[in-house]
């Protein structure tokens, strides 16, 4: 108990000084608290199951009211992105008085809508500058680290589950969320450097490893692969390969990233067959047919494809969910909704491609959020649905309030050098006149 309210403590005092450093709680939220509850059994209890969660939410309530309080915009710079978004989840909202069951479906959505407010809406907004995104990042680097580490090696597992106490709850802790956060923290320990602290870029690579051994532990297979994907897809935003010591330094990363995957699954699954073929093509045909039941129910009239059955319609139709986002959407809010998540999806892709003016710390923190974003939809093509997503929204809508950042910043770098004063040069005889 003491070590999470240490960690609470000094989230909420980097909040109080620096508000964007509350959705580093946002990134490592459920990691934490698989943590506290493994390690500390009032966690697991009735009344302390979701007090992370809300020490979470009200620590990014606080870094908002930080921000009101010092006068900081809050809504200013909020991209179009941002705005699909938020029409996406209102019209998810909406459908689900057309769906099979309006009332269960209602209670879903509102059950999630906490976790929407805080990640996908609120988190957002504690960045307006560029400065914030650094602090965001940096503060996530550590935090994750340390939830990391702490999932790694200060608790028991359960095969590839965090295990709680066995006295109070007859469950182990969801394997997704190690996996998740093991893939947040190397993705952002590949990218960030520091000048000033040279020892951290040798330590980031460290953190690179510990993150794909969680990832591999919690025998997360999608994030495992996304992690790889988003880094190669990323790496070029960041170091631009126009020379050899550039494509040096991306083999090199590549050849990390597959030495410490494959020195995890010898480590933790050299006699397990959830890594071979076997395994992966069931899964994938699990996923295959409930997405072909759901596309069933939902190839039926000309409403049913351009509405949608309606938000959570998947699990009275077909008992669950089909475990890939785009279906989920396309099926549940239509081609309407479905257009509105392609044009999120197109819109973050296209955000890496515009790089000019970038200097070489805005490539890198872009290159992040990318990466971050790409992660997200690469694992939301093998699990999750639309109301579980929250990151992977809210990362969409930090790339585009990156971009925003980034013009605020050119545009008082060119006011700052216009209104610069012009120094008087000395007036010269003809004897001074340089020959």
């Amino acid at each position: 108990m003491t070590a999470v309210l240490a960690i609470v403590a000094a989230l909420c005092l980097s909040t109080l000084l620096q508000p964007a450093t509350a959705i580093a709680g946002a990134f490592c939220m459920m990691g934490l608290e698989q943590w506290a509850q493994a390690s500390t059994p009032f966690f697991v209890t009735r009344g302390g199951r979701a007090l992370i969660n809300y020490i979470i939410g009200s620590i990014v309530l606080l870094g908002l009211a930080r921000k009101f309080v010092g006068g900081y915009p809050i809504l200013r710079g909020y991209p179009a992105v941002g705005f699909l978004v938020v029409t996406l989840f209102s019209y998810a909202l909406v459908s689900t008085f057309w769906a099979p069951n309006p009332a269960r479906s209602l209670s879903v959505f509102i059950e999630r809508a906490p976790y929407i407010v805080t990640i996908v809406f609120l988190c957002p907004l504690l960045c307006s500058r560029t400065e914030d995104f650094e602090w965001m990042l940096n503060a996530t680097f550590m935090l994750g680290t340390l939830v990391a580490f702490l999932l790694m090696f200060t608790v028991e597992w359960d095969g590839r589950k965090v295990a709680f106490p066995s006295s109070i709850v007859e469950y182990s802790g969801n394997a997704l969320v190690p996996g998740s956060l093991g893939g947040t923290i190397a993705i952002i320990a590949a990218f960030l450097s520091w000048h000033r602290l040279k020892f951290l870029n040798i330590f980031k690579w460290l953190v690179v490893v510990l993150g794909l051994l969680l990832v591999v532990k919690s025998g997360s297979r999608g994030q495992t692969l996304a992690v790889i994907v988003a880094i190669c897809a990323c790496w070029p935003i960041a170091h631009r390969l126009g020379n050899f010591k550039a494509y040096v330094g991306f083999g090199s990363a590549i050849v990390c990233l597959i030495a410490a995957a494959s020195w995890g699954l010898d480590l933790y699954w050299a006699d397990s067959e959830r890594w071979g073929d076997d395994a992966i093509d069931e899964a994938t045909g699990t996923r295959f047919r409930f997405g072909a039941r759901l596309l069933e129910h939902w190839y039926v009239t000309p409403a049913t494809i351009f509405f949608g059955l309606g938000s959570s319609a998947s699990s009275d139709l077909i008992g669950t969910y089909s475990h890939v986002v785009p279906v989920d959407i396309l099926t549940e809010e239509g081609i309407l909704g479905f257009l509105i998540y392609a044009a999120i999806v197109l819109t973050c892709f296209k955000k890496g491609l515009f790089v000019v003016r970038y200097n070489r710390v805005q490539r890198t923190q872009l290159a992040i959020l990318c990466a971050l974003f790409i992660f997200y939809f690469v694992v939301s093509l093998k699990q999750g649905n639309m109301l579980g997503s929250p990151l992977l929204f809210m990362a969409a809508v930090l790339v585009g309030k990156y971009e925003k950042a980034v013009q605020h910043a050119h545009r008082l770098a060119q006011v700052t050098e216009r209104d610069r004063p012009v120094q008087a040069q000395p007036i010269l005889d003809d004897r001074q006149t340089p020959q």
